[in-house]
């Protein structure tokens, strides 16, 4: 990646799978989808401050787009995780919770691997 390519955090929510308790969202407890947007909007504003236009976080509704974008998360799910699914430049990474510390310090990765 070169260092003036964006990374990509897309966080998706459905509706497969029971809602829990997110681990770091903004609430701190669990929530309904419109939590989720709000923890999403959390995440790109903090990442913005720190990264600026580097990182662009999206929100993804699977329920509207259906999940044909994203072949890898239909084995996430196969194997029993939850969402909401984090994925950095199209790649799983967090599942069942928004973790900004987790997204930023996977974010700071990829910087640090783009440089080398």
């Amino acid at each position: 990646m070169s260092e003036q390519e964006k990374i990509l955090i897309e966080i998706l929510m459905g509706t497969q799978g029971e809602i829990r308790a997110c681990e770091g969202c903004s609430g701190g407890s669990c929530c309904g989808t419109a939590d989720y947007i709000s923890s999403t909007q959390m995440v790109a504003e903090a990442l913005h401050e720190q990264f600026g236009e580097r990182a662009e976080v999206r929100y993804v509704d699977v329920e509207k787009t259906g999940l044909t974008d994203y072949p890898k998360v239909r084995n996430v799910l196969a194997v029993g995780y939850r969402y909401p699914i984090t994925l950095l430049n199209g790649k799983p990474c967090l599942a069942g919770g928004i973790s900004l510390d987790q997204i930023r310090n996977l974010v700071e990765e990829a910087i640090k691997g783009s440089q080398n």
